[in-house]
C-alpha cells in the first residue's frame, strides 16, 4: 500500500484553503469510482465533478455574473465560458419588474422599463445555473 504524504507550499498572495476530513473522502471515493471504471482519464473525470461543483458554487454566489466569477476563480471569462460549455452549464437570468416602483413605466419587449433616454432597468434578477 502506498502512502501519499502533503507537503505544504505556502502562497505569498492567498492563504490556502483547508477542507473538512469529510471532502477528501468523498473525493478519495470519487477517485475510487473512476479507477473502478477501468477506461483512463481518472484525473479528468474527477477535475470534470469539481469543476462543475466548484463553477455552481462561485456563479451562483455571484448572482451569475460571469466577470466576478472568473476574477474569483482566476480564471479569463472566455475559459470560464469555455469550461460551461464543455460541463454542459447554462446560466439562466430571469428578469422581474420590481414591486414597489411607484410609477408605471412602459415595458420595452425584453420586460425592461425604459426611462425614455436610452436607458433600461429592471428588478431584481434572479440567475441560476442549470445543466
Amino acid at each position: 500500500m502506498y502512502t501519499v504524504t502533503h507537503t505544504k507550499r505556502q502562497s505569498r498572495r492567498r492563504t490556502p484553503v483547508t477542507a473538512e476530513p469529510s471532502v477528501d473522502v468523498a473525493l478519495l471515493q470519487l477517485v475510487q469510482e473512476a479507477l473502478a471504471q477501468k477506461r483512463g482519464g481518472v484525473y479528468y473525470q474527477v477535475q470534470r465533478v469539481v469543476d462543475r461543483i466548484v463553477i455552481c458554487g462561485v456563479l451562483q454566489h455571484v448572482k451569475g455574473n460571469q466577470v466576478d466569477a472568473a476574477n474569483l476563480l482566476g480564471i479569463s471569462r472566455t475559459t470560464l465560458r469555455a469550461k460551461l460549455r464543455r460541463l454542459g452549464l447554462v446560466i439562466e437570468k430571469e428578469v422581474q419588474p420590481a414591486r414597489d416602483i411607484g410609477h408605471a413605466a412602459p415595458l420595452t419587449p425584453a420586460g425592461l422599463t425604459g426611462d425614455g433616454e436610452g436607458v433600461l432597468s429592471g428588478g431584481p434578477v434572479r440567475s441560476s445555473v442549470t445543466a
